[in-house]
């Protein structure tokens, strides 16, 4: 379980770029995966503890990295296939929502401009539109939608 704490760690250190951070904590979540299965062959419980781990870590990071290196971090994630739509939940969850702008601007391939106005103002059909272009599952269109008007709502007082 020591490989789970250096996720954490990682994400706390300031002189290491957002980028080399997501990368080095694919290294250390397959690491620590590759063990907690060996060691304990409970992978339906061990897995969703890395993963929750690895989610941690880089939304520890995207709090530190500037709205100009979220495009990039954004990027690197997604070239990674690490771009996930629990990721995007999670980072919206917690309000970082520069970070979901960019992740979904991405993946959408639209102007960051594009997705803010619609995160920020438009109903619930235009989001649902910008989440099916990002490949979110419409399973997953409710949390999100909840969570946007969470967060307009919290926004404006």
């Amino acid at each position: 379980a020591s490989e789970i704490w250096v996720l954490d760690k990682l994400a706390l250190r300031e002189d290491l770029i957002a980028e080399i951070v997501v990368e080095l904590t694919t290294l250390v979540s397959a690491a620590a995966r590759k063990k907690l299965a060996a060691t304990y062959n409970l992978q339906e419980f061990t897995d969703p503890l890395v993963a929750e781990a690895e989610i941690s870590a880089v939304l520890q990071t995207i709090k530190k990295v500037s709205t100009k290196g979220l495009i990039s971090l954004a990027e690197t994630l997604q070239t990674d296939g690490r771009l996930k739509p629990y990721l995007l939940l999670a980072a919206l969850r917690e309000r970082q929502l520069g970070f979901l702008e960019a992740a979904l601007s991405v993946m959408t391939r639209r102007s960051l401009e594009h997705v803010r106005s619609v995160i920020d103002r438009a109903n619930l059909d235009p989001v649902k539109d910008l989440l099916k272009t990002a490949r979110i599952p419409d399973l997953m269109y409710d949390d999100f939608w909840k969570e946007i008007k969470t967060s307009r709502q919290k926004r404006n007082f």
